[in-house]
């Protein structure tokens, strides 16, 4: 009877511990060519920008700002998965840039639609929370109020943009991407 006890608390502790941080995606030399540029080059812009692996788990999202052309954005994305995240909270990333302001956002099975959230960077490594209940609903960067609250069951885009509109190189170095 003490064993079966000690293994259920053994195993309600390990589920916690995961419902608490777990990677959602790790970075790794291969895994980082899964992430594709989308720039304001699609609407003419001339910005650019890549993300690429940078060592120790750690990728790096850097590029070039160009407001020529009407330009003014960069992301790169990841849509190699689906992702049930329905009995997390948020996303949380560990991050370091160069003060700059990103957005993270997702996409779930309602096209064209993301979930968006900005975040702030430091020239330190710092872990930022975003909460799904705070994730806004954007169609090419506008607002949509009446859009269907964020689905975390069908989650199938993940995305890191710069639109800050500010010309020059940017970097953001990503070393987690985990739930919470």
């Amino acid at each position: 009877m003490r064993l079966l006890f000690t293994t259920t608390i053994l195993i309600l502790a390990s589920l916690f511990a995961y419902a608490s941080a777990t990677t959602l995606f790790e970075f790794t030399e291969e895994s980082t060519y899964r992430w594709g540029s989308v720039d304001d080059s699609v609407m003419g812009g001339i910005s650019d920008s890549q993300m690429s692996y940078v060592g120790d788990g750690i990728a790096k999202f850097a590029g070039n700002m160009s407001l020529e052309n009407n330009g003014g954005f960069a992301s790169v994305r990841n849509s190699d998965y689906v992702y049930d995240l329905s009995s997390f909270e948020g996303i949380e990333l560990r991050v370091k840039g160069n003060g700059l302001n990103y957005q993270f956002r997702m996409q779930t099975n309602i096209a064209r639609i993301f979930y968006t959230q900005n975040f702030a960077t430091s020239e330190e490594w710092i872990v930022i929370q975003l909460p799904f209940s705070d994730f806004e609903a954007t169609f090419f960067g506008r607002m949509l109020p009446d859009a269907p609250e964020l689905n975390t069951e069908f989650l199938r885009t993940l995305t890191f943009v710069l639109s800050d509109k500010q010309e020059g190189d940017f970097e953001l170095l990503i070393d987690s991407i985990k739930v919470y």
